[in-house]
């Protein structure tokens, strides 16, 4: 079945997904961890991702990007690979393992691990993903299945 750009019968073993590369900005961060209708419900949208002197006061060397933010990169390269076939087969589990600050430049990848056809005429695929810095430092780091 071809599913985004990957023909699933033609991916093996070894197979790597073609990787997607993204710039984090304090801009996209403040978008994404800082959304001012946050105060509303209690939520601060000035903190340890979106402000610099937030992150300061914890420790941090500079804002960090959010956990979920660099799993979103990670499903973003999934997404382009499967296509819509993702939203209805596919899972994620990532950990965070690293830290992201503005300026880093971070492409996910992926491999399959595993190639399984099912009863039903279906392939699972299991893959290791993870996103890495430009220091080719793995700051996330999971696995993802789709059975199509």
């Amino acid at each position: 079945m071809t599913t985004g750009v990957a023909n699933v019968a033609d991916l093996n073993v070894g197979d790597e997904l073609p990787s997607l590369s993204f710039t984090m900005s304090l801009g996209h961060m403040r978008l994404f961890s800082g959304w001012p209708g946050w105060a509303q419900h209690g939520r601060n949208p000035v903190n340890q991702h979106t402000s610099p002197e937030m992150a300061e006061k914890v420790g941090r060397p500079a804002p960090i990007v959010q956990g979920l933010q660099m799993s979103a990169c990670v499903e973003e390269m999934l997404i382009n690979s499967f296509g819509m076939d993702w939203f209805s087969g596919g899972k994620i589990m990532v950990y965070y393992v690293g830290i992201t600050i503005p300026g880093d430049v971070i492409t996910a990848k992926g491999t399959v691990i595993e190639k399984t056809p099912q009863e039903d005429g279906k392939t699972r695929l299991e893959m290791e993903v993870w996103g890495e810095n430009q220091r080719a430092a793995k700051v996330t780091v999971g696995f993802a299945t789709i059975t199509v």
